[in-house]
């Protein structure tokens, strides 16, 4: 992760999530008042192409089966991962992530902490 090869997102329940990646100057399409959870900076270095995967693709590891593949010039970045979860009802209606890049002349520091709950379905006691 501090080489910038790859991005967690943990402490997550197992559910199909909406990803959202745009770069820093790009506005956000998730209003702030439904973001929950912030965690930065990830140091990312992309190469060649940037893919979102869930864990169990990267242990099976079969080759284009499960990722989806981002538009993203290569470089290095300062990542952010915002959680945002709306609620209608007492009932979570949409949740995700945005996970937001920040262009960087050499591969920034991990400031992010890899401890850090992400947890967007559940709801406040």
């Amino acid at each position: 992760m501090e080489q910038g090869i790859a991005l967690p997102i943990v402490g997550i329940n197992d559910s199909s999530y909406r990803v959202i990646v745009r770069l820093a100057g790009e506005a956000s399409a998730i209003p702030d008042q439904l973001i929950v959870v912030r965690n930065a900076s990830f140091p990312l270095r992309v190469t060649g192409r940037l893919i979102i995967a869930d864990l169990a693709v990267f242990l099976e590891w079969y080759p284009e089966q499960g990722w989806q593949r981002v538009d993203v010039a290569p470089g290095c970045y300062a990542v952010a991962v915002n959680g945002f979860r709306k609620v209608d009802n007492k009932v979570v209606v949409d949740f995700g992530f945005e996970i937001v890049l920040t262009p960087a002349a050499t591969l920034p520091a991990m400031s992010a902490s890899l401890q850090q709950d992400m947890q967007v379905l559940e709801l406040p006691a």
